[in-house]
């Protein structure tokens, strides 16, 4: 399993963030399976990024997407994952 994460604030208002999750080899008991069965899941990598912008000191505004590459994968037999998610969120601290 690896885990990349890269951040790069061109101003203090501003930041992207990318990161990279690969894996492989992963091992998982068989559904259906009454006794101690296993399969080796295909491996896979997953590549998400966001923009964040902080106009305030109390508030940011990001938008980004997971799963870039909109590859399919599953973390355990038979339970797949979602494709490519895009997403915005908004956050104010009191």
């Amino acid at each position: 399993r690896l885990f990349g994460h890269l951040t790069f604030s061109p101003q203090a208002q501003w930041q992207w963030q990318t990161s990279l999750e690969t894996e492989e080899g992963r091992e998982v008991n068989f559904a259906g399976s009454a006794g101690q069965a296993y399969r080796q899941l295909s491996g896979f990598a997953i590549v998400s990024s966001k923009l964040s912008w902080q106009p305030r000191e109390d508030l940011t505004l990001e938008a980004g997407v997971q799963n870039l590459t909109d590859r399919d994968y599953e973390l355990s037999d038979g339970v797949p994952m979602p494709g490519r998610v895009w997403f915005s969120n908004a956050s104010l601290r009191f």
